[in-house]
């Protein structure tokens, strides 16, 4: 009579084993999830933050410059354009720490300012080249270069999916 409650309590324990697993698993998976979701939230809510500065310092560029790239010297020779530049290209410094870090998503980020982040960073190439050598600072905005990096790979991966299916489109379109 005792082995067999002996046995009985070994089920039991393994079943409680089992459940404990998925209910682990389960937990887990939610975990993941919230913290996607609360990365998510944060980068809107600091691109919320920032976004009027970002704006008014975009919009200051492109004014001046469409989308042309702009040569070191026609910034370091205007006081006030040279703040501007610093102050656009700091803030995006912290935000691309961010995101970089993992603290932001930068798909959330792509969406809400990606393509106009990379064409001012093109813009500003020559800038960002001759100000690190100015300065002999090296590792001046790498949070940036990086950040710039990793667009155009979501921007080039992203093509690739809408070139091929717009060749589906035309072959179906075309009836080949």
């Amino acid at each position: 009579m005792f082995e067999l409650i002996q046995m009985i309590a070994s089920i039991f324990t393994c079943i409680g084993i089992i459940i404990a697993l998925f209910d682990f698993h389960f937990m887990k998976k939610s975990t993941i999830a919230e913290h996607e979701r609360i990365q998510k939230q944060a980068t809107i809510d600091y691109y919320s933050s920032i976004c009027e500065k970002l704006y008014y310092l975009n919009h200051i560029i492109y004014d001046r410059y469409k989308r042309n790239r702009i040569n070191y010297y026609e910034i370091k020779d205007d006081e006030k354009f040279l703040y501007e530049i610093k102050t656009y290209l700091n803030t995006m410094e912290i935000l691309a720490t961010g995101i970089n870090t993992g603290i932001y998503n930068i798909h959330v980020f792509d969406r809400l300012y990606g393509d106009v982040c990379v064409r001012v960073a093109e813009q500003l190439e020559d800038y960002i080249a001759n100000r690190r050598s100015a300065i002999n600072e090296p590792e001046m905005y790498k949070e940036f270069d990086s950040l710039v990096i990793s667009l155009k790979d979501i921007h080039n991966t992203r093509k690739g999916v809408l070139d091929e299916r717009a060749e589906i489109k035309n072959k179906v379109y075309n009836n080949q």
